[in-house]
């Protein structure tokens, strides 16, 4: 069970080879244990866009990340798996070793054997950009309901637009974007913009995401 082990590392070791720098992750880890170990390196992974999500159910059901323009799935990160077979014997399974469970357990989920460690591809990441889309503080203060109703509105359409705009066009790889729609009688938006960047504090991709005349400026 995820996060159930007593073990203080849960990731190994981060290791070079060729042009690839990898990280040996255990099944027992959640997300934000490995970011908070790779993170003192200045790198970063394609995982879970939660803290609390455990590594195994990602990265064994495909795995949606930030840097899912960069890399695809987070499964595709995946290198090589230790895995316990049925009979009992402990392999691992890569492009030239078991190459049959290498692919199935790229989206596979827990059906194939037990997989007890990751080894993955990094990413190196020293700083990245990530910001909110909130509702603006100025919509309710002083505001009828009416009038904050159509600020509503207004974002609502404004974000759903501005997402389909960005998706249809993604030039910029190190782009992401997380939008949030929460249904109801008065529906809750938000989008969560996030750019891999040292130096770029704000890509012009997310510019349609402040058009709204509620937003004073944007970053």
């Amino acid at each position: 069970m995820c996060g159930s082990s007593s073990l203080s590392g849960y990731v190994r070791s981060q290791k070079r080879q060729k042009d690839l720098a990898i990280s040996q992750v255990y099944t027992e880890s959640r997300w934000e244990d490995v970011y908070a170990n790779l993170g003192t390196y200045g790198f970063a992974a394609a995982g879970g866009r939660l803290g609390p999500v455990c590594v195994p159910g990602l990265l064994l059901t495909g795995g949606v990340n930030f840097y899912g323009n960069q890399v695809g799935w987070s499964c595709n990160t995946v290198i090589n798996y230790e895995i316990v077979l049925a009979e009992g014997s402990v392999v691992e399974a890569n492009k030239t070793h078991s190459s049959d469970l290498f692919w199935a357990l790229k989206g596979g989920s827990s059906n194939f054997d037990i997989v007890t460690r990751f080894d993955l591809e990094i990413i190196k990441s020293p700083k990245v950009w990530l910001a909110p889309t909130p509702f603006p503080r100025n919509t309710w203060i002083n505001s009828s309901r009416h009038e904050t109703i159509n600020t509503w509105n207004g974002l609502l359409a404004n974000n759903i637009q501005a997402a389909a705009m960005y998706a249809s066009n993604i030039s910029d790889p190190k782009t992401h974007i997380v939008p949030v729609l929460v249904p109801g009688d008065e529906p809750l938006t938000s989008v969560i913009l996030f750019y891999d960047s040292e130096d770029t504090s704000y890509s012009e991709f997310f510019k349609p995401f402040y058009r709204h005349s509620s937003y004073k400026q944007h970053p």
